[in-house]
């Protein structure tokens, strides 16, 4: 029964979503199993706990954006993103419903605002309440604000760290909750893990990339302003993938750069030696392909995605109807 749960996608997927809920909350519950200081009434306690969930929910947007595949195979990217959005909306409006309560009930706490002759613990959390301020800004209006998405994507994950840091160095510096060593000792590992996170993803995973390249083998001319792009795995055997996943590329420059596009693999995957995109010319860098010369190097980072039929024990029988672009993974 155990081993058929697992291997359900549902029961999987389900799993998941406990296991965010539980992470967010229990470093809140750990908190709570040391007493209060004395006077301090339900409101500001409550702030207290908007402030803890929403920086638990912080850390967790790095495991949400790393692209971890047990994860990712659950739910696939799509929604995975979409996810990472909401609940960052939601951990912003935590972080700064705190300091509006402690406003609130506490009005002398207003001169924490005074960033200069303030002390380093509310230095910290208006720097990072900013720095989160910016991140959603720029993510919810990043196309009419007219923002590259290569330097947006730099910067967001900067502004990331700085928020999570800083936040972190708050509780910290604060103290009321996190005198005792072992608390200090929870948090600090769950910062850590992501910041791990993120360099895994912006650093140590491209450098890994680097190891097993591609060369462009040919492009082909299709009908549609399609091109078909083969690449063959350079030194090593290229990877397997059920029909209808994607992989990133990286064509003709470092990986570390970050500039990188999502297509659907459109040859068979029992045939790693030879791995074909369909690309139809729509975007800049679409329409650069039919541009690639035999011979360029490129990366892939793969493979991902649920939209296919072979992870369900009752697929039978479907029938697929696509037009357009989504084609490819049909």
């Amino acid at each position: 029964m155990q081993r058929l749960l697992m291997h359900n996608p549902i029961a999987v997927a389900t799993l998941w979503i406990v296991a965010y809920i539980v992470i967010s909350i229990v470093p809140l519950a750990v908190m709570l199993l040391h007493p209060a200081p004395p006077g301090r009434g339900f409101w500001l306690e409550f702030s207290v706990a908007l402030g803890f969930i929403g920086l638990a929910m912080m850390v967790l947007q790095f495991a949400l954006a790393a692209r971890v595949n047990r994860i990712e195979s659950s739910y696939g990217i799509d929604i995975l993103i979409q996810f990472h959005r909401y609940t960052s909306l939601a951990a912003f409006l935590m972080v700064l419903v705190h300091p509006v309560i402690l406003f609130v009930v506490d009005p002398e706490t207003l001169g924490l605002l005074n960033f200069f002759e303030a002390p380093w613990r509310a230095r910290m959390a208006v720097i990072a309440t900013l720095a989160f301020l910016i991140m959603v800004v720029t993510t919810i209006w990043r196309k009419p604000l007219n923002i590259p998405y290569e330097p947006w994507r730099a910067v967001h994950s900067f502004l990331a760290v700085v928020a999570v840091g800083l936040g972190f160095g708050h509780a910290l510096a604060v103290s009321n909750y996190m005198s005792l060593f072992w608390k200090g000792v929870l948090w600090s590992a769950m910062v850590l893990v992501a910041l791990w996170l993120i360099l895994y993803v912006r650093l140590v995973k491209p450098m890994l990339m680097t190891k097993h390249p591609y060369l462009v083998e040919a492009v082909k001319p299709q009908r549609g302003d399609v091109w078909t792009l083969a690449l063959r795995p350079h030194g090593h055997e290229g990877f397997t993938f059920q029909p209808g996943q994607f992989a990133w590329i990286t064509l003709g420059i470092h990986p570390i750069g970050m500039r990188e596009h999502p297509f659907s693999m459109s040859s068979s995957g029992d045939h790693p030696e030879r791995i074909e995109f369909g690309i139809k010319a729509l975007g800049d860098f679409t329409r650069s392909i039919k541009d690639v010369k035999p011979g360029t190097k490129a990366y892939l980072d793969g493979p991902y995605g649920v939209f296919t039929t072979e992870r369900y024990w009752d697929s039978a029988g479907f029938v697929l109807i696509a037009g357009g672009i989504g084609i490819t993974p049909m």
